[in-house]
């Protein structure tokens, strides 16, 4: 139900984590997909060709309007102005926008509506392509995790700093003292405000945990009796439904794993909505959605997962993304120690690869060291 990829596997930490840890990986190809419009029809080549034309030109023309701005705007904005500015059709504007939610809102987890149109894209990307990991990653948090000493069930409730010391207060009044304190909370718990620090964290990180997004990716995974979908295909997108940007984007598990399961993905608003609903509901949504897509009706699935990271106290959320106003100085911001004594680690503080686990690792190494006696 969360991370599940190795993004970039040439030079990523996670490679050579996953290979000691003795996991499984498989390319992932984004070629090897399709694009469905209602009824089981698929977009053709040169279609699609088109509409990634328009698409990057939209993109292009956004840009250049967001720079000549005095203060930043939504992405939404930006995107408005340059369908304007280069005089789309409205079909042209429908499959940029359907576009935009596959290709953007997906990979942010944000709705455009929510993303600056100064740094939306900011961070870097490592090579070699994508790489699925079969077993999941909890088996490296295992292997990095012997020899250390790990509590569970102490929610953190308090930080304070004291004279030579750090002491950290848990909900069931534990109290811990140590010179030097690592924060790895989400981003969307601290902006909760579930965790109390005190002298109160510095103006420019609660800047920074202010103007930084926390983005919500939702993902619905059915498994069924046997495949009725293309079985070759890596991912399939959805540019039909009555209702836009919702169940828009499926990822095959059949060719990785043999199994004959189904993820589905959303995002934003439509997702917290998801999350609040019944595992029954869910489904009943996502097998109507997969009947529209493919023109048929299709079985009920015999096991469903749902994921609710949103709703779940110790994330409220799933990664972070830049919100309008944002820069990266908040995120260099949001990374600084405080006092040589609270350091700060998570994916949100990462510069170079945000919003990734890689990114969360080497945050993580990072504060680790400049935590070091």
């Amino acid at each position: 139900m969360g991370a599940g990829w190795i993004h970039g596997v040439r030079g990523n930490p996670l490679t050579t984590l996953a290979s000691a840890s003795s996991l499984t990986t498989r390319p992932f190809d984004y070629d090897r997909s399709e694009t469905f419009k209602a009824g089981g029809v698929t977009i053709s080549d040169s279609e699609l060709v088109s509409i990634q034309q328009t698409f990057d030109r939209v993109v292009g023309s956004a840009a250049n309007w967001a720079e000549k701005l005095d203060s930043d705007a939504s992405l939404a904005a930006s995107f408005t102005a340059a369908e304007k500015i280069l005089k789309l059709s409205p079909a042209q504007i429908t499959n940029a926008r359907r576009a935009a939610h596959v290709a953007i809102e997906h990979e942010y987890a944000a709705p455009v509506e929510k993303l600056s149109a100064w740094w939306w894209d900011e961070g870097d990307e490592l090579p070699g392509g994508d790489a699925v990991v079969l077993e999941g990653f909890s088996r490296i948090a295992a292997t990095a995790s012997v020899g250390l000493e790990i509590l569970f069930g102490k929610a953190v409730a308090a930080v304070t700093t004291k004279a030579g010391s750090v002491e950290v207060t848990t909900r069931d009044g534990g109290i811990f003292q140590a010179p030097r304190v690592i924060i790895t909370l989400p981003l969307g718990v601290l902006k909760s405000g579930a965790v109390r620090f005190s002298p109160a964290l510095p103006a420019d990180k609660l800047m920074a945990i202010r103007r930084l997004g926390m983005g919500l990716l939702q993902k619905t995974a059915l498994l069924f009796d046997s495949v009725f979908w293309p079985a070759d295909l890596h991912l399939f997108d959805w540019f039909g439904g009555t209702v836009p940007n919702q169940w828009a984007e499926w990822v095959n598990l059949y060719p990785f794993t043999k199994d004959p399961a189904l993820v589905g993905f959303n995002v934003g608003d439509f997702a917290a909505g998801l999350e609040a609903k019944s595992d029954q509901q869910v489904t009943a949504e996502a097998v109507a959605s997969l009947s529209a897509i493919l023109g048929r009706s299709i079985p009920q699935p015999r096991a469903v997962r749902v994921s609710r990271w949103g709703r779940d106290p110790f994330s409220l959320g799933a990664y972070s993304y830049m919100g309008i106003g944002a820069s990266p100085k908040d995120r260099t911001n949001l990374a600084k120690p405080v006092d040589g004594r609270i350091f700060f680690a998570g994916e949100a503080t990462s510069s170079l690869y945000p919003s990734t686990l890689h990114g969360a690792w080497l945050s993580g190494l990072a504060a680790a060291k400049a935590a070091s006696p």
